[in-house]
């Protein structure tokens, strides 16, 4: 039977399909199943210069298509007698991270995990499990996760990367900070756009710095440095936590009830009182037709409260002490 027909009759190796038919891989694509083994070291070079041009979820697909294509069952015609593992695989080590970091979004077992999703074996699972643990590196940013569970791996760490070139770099750090100028200091909105900036902004070589530092001045904003790309921890975690949390993981618990739209607690200051107010953080600006009700507040820090009977209150994020759960 040929490679290419046997591929195309199941849905489990449907990511090879394109590599069979592509220009490095179409030469394999006549080639019969009897004589794979053969062909394996040719194929799995040519498979990982193809896997180059493809997205991270596209290469994950590619990888676990053909592992299951090289692993020795009783129905696999392709059987290959050199393992093909994760670890030996076209996917990098900060890939794999990655990977795994996006896969736990929801709670899964790490006997999952490895054996239905990674397809590798459970010590192995637990061995990155560990590293991310204990701090792991994925490119210039550190990642270090809270795993309370013992049967269960959850995290809310979302990985994300960009290559910029300057021009980009600038639009991406001078709107940031504009954005921020324009809301108040206490605006949780605004010390995570400054935080996002100086993330940027830390990761830029010498010569990038020399590059954008005139331009960044003459539009009035002065950039710190010191503040390195570092996950800080899942939503609400930090409460539960022994060490004092950050600003940027209390700011983040607070924006947490507005993406989450969990009914929260929140403490406006009145003077010198305080009152809680129950309700949802709507999200979006606040309309003009309801700024006259905060005529002193800064419009771009204002915030909507549905409370819970239904009414809506107009805050300012100035006069607000702390968000928790209510």
């Amino acid at each position: 039977m040929k490679l290419i027909a046997y591929v195309e009759s199941s849905q489990d190796y449907s990511a090879l399909a394109a590599f069979l038919h592509s220009v490095g891989g179409h030469r394999f694509a006549l080639t019969d199943t009897s004589s794979f083994n053969e062909h394996y070291p040719s194929i799995k070079d040519e498979l990982e210069r193809y896997a180059r041009t493809l997205t991270l979820d596209e290469r994950f697909e590619l990888y676990r298509a053909f592992h299951k294509l090289t692993t020795n069952t009783e129905t696999n015609l392709v059987a290959s007698k050199q393992e093909y593992t994760l670890e030996k695989s076209f996917l990098t080590e900060d890939e794999i991270n990655i990977l795994i970091l996006k896969l736990i979004h929801e709670p899964i077992s790490q006997s999952d995990l490895a054996q239905d999703v990674l397809l590798c074996s459970r010590p192995a699972l637990s061995a990155r499990i560990g590293i991310i643990k204990d701090g792991a590196r994925i490119g210039a940013a550190s990642v270090q996760l809270e795993l309370r569970n013992k049967h269960k791996v959850s995290s809310t760490a979302h990985p994300v990367s960009l290559v910029l070139n300057l021009s980009e770099v600038y639009t991406l750090i001078s709107t940031l900070m504009a954005n921020a100028g324009q809301r108040q200091a206490a605006d949780p909105k605004a010390v995570i756009e400054q935080g996002l900036a100086e993330m940027v902004y830390s990761q830029l070589s010498s010569y990038a710095k020399k590059q954008v530092d005139p331009s960044l001045k003459a539009a009035g904003i002065r950039m710190d440095g010191g503040v390195s790309p570092r996950f800080e921890g899942n939503a609400l975690s930090a409460g539960r936590s022994a060490s004092p949390s950050t600003d940027r993981e209390r700011v983040g618990n607070w924006v947490y009830y507005e993406k989450s739209g969990r009914t929260a607690r929140v403490t406006i200051s009145s003077g010198d009182a305080t009152r809680d107010l129950v309700g949802r953080i709507l999200p979006g600006a606040v309309p003009a037709s309801e700024l006259a009700s905060a005529p002193h507040a800064n419009p771009a820090s204002c915030f909507r409260l549905q409370l819970e009977d239904g009414s809506v209150e107009v805050l300012s994020w100035g006069n607000v002490v702390d968000v928790a759960e209510s």
